[in-house]
């Protein structure tokens, strides 16, 4: 569709999750380039800036989880699932048959109009989060930048947003739940955002 290339854009409310099953990605990450040539998934966060450009012939799936979506994962695992959080590249290696079964029924389903089809592309996605996350947890704490820091709070935000819209808090009470002042919050929406809290 866009000749094996996808320009370096971002996304606000989306987390994706490339997988390479067959063939070569170059994959640009927050101005930090990898080729990758192995079966391996490539978590691209909210707010990360990120491109591709892959050979001709090169297999795979792109799947794009709205902050929402993750929010309900996130309160039946009973935490945040940090794995998703940083741009991580993991090696499928041994489990390539699992991930690669996941993700193409996880394709039926969503194009398909079966019985209970929300059921099963829950069940799907959680088996999927599960093992993302079981990855992430053997890697060493990745070090913090303070921009990543900044992308967090940012993802938390949105988060909230998105839990407590029927309330409808006031700015000081999102800045109160995040830890930060109003003024921060504010700084950090027109940095990533270019407007305000108010107008994210």
């Amino acid at each position: 569709l866009y000749s094996w290339h996808i320009r370096v854009h971002q996304h606000v409310e989306l987390v994706q999750l490339l997988y390479l099953h067959k063939g070569q990605a170059e994959i640009d990450i927050e101005g930090k380039r990898r080729v990758v040539n192995e079966a391996s998934i490539q978590i691209v966060p909210s707010l990360c800036v990120h491109g591709f450009r892959f050979l001709p012939g090169t297999q795979g799936y792109v799947l794009s989880l709205a902050l929402p979506l993750l929010g309900q994962l996130e309160a039946q695992f009973g935490r945040q699932l940090d794995v998703l959080n940083l741009p991580h590249c993991l090696a499928v290696k041994r489990s390539s048959r699992h991930i690669h079964t996941l993700f193409s029924a996880l394709l039926d389903e969503y194009t398909e109009e079966n019985d209970a089809r929300e059921m099963m592309l829950y069940s799907l996605l959680s088996a999927l989060l599960v093992w993302l996350n079981r990855q992430g947890t053997k890697k060493p704490a990745a070090v913090e930048d303070k921009s990543e820091r900044k992308r967090g709070v940012l993802r938390q935000f949105a988060r909230l947003i998105e839990s407590h819209y029927r309330e409808h808090l006031s700015l000081a009470e999102y800045a109160q739940k995040l830890g930060i002042s109003t003024t921060y919050l504010n700084c950090l929406c027109r940095e990533f955002h270019g407007t305000s809290a108010l107008g994210v």
